[in-house]
């Protein structure tokens, strides 16, 4: 997930990006906007350069990494660990 000040809306010029798989919008924290950015490589030197070049200010970046057993549990819709 990563913050983003910036003047309009960054979602559609971070879809539009080879490295990008899938992304969308989630709720800022403190003003600005949020995207979700999924990819199977690790984003954060390319995500950079991008906004440098757009004029966009990266206020917060997260990796988020899911395992096998959290994907299977969002696709089930099981919360029971095994049980």
């Amino acid at each position: 997930t990563v913050q983003i000040k910036a003047s309009e809306n960054p979602l559609a010029e971070i879809s539009r990006q080879s490295f990008v798989q899938k992304a969308e919008p989630v709720q800022a924290e403190s003003g600005g906007f949020a995207v979700r950015i999924f990819s199977e490589n690790h984003i954060g030197e390319r995500l950079f350069r991008l906004a440098v070049e757009k004029g966009w200010v990266i206020t917060e970046m997260q990796a988020e990494r899911q395992n096998l057993e959290s994907v299977f549990r969002e696709l089930t819709g099981s919360n029971e660990g095994g049980k």
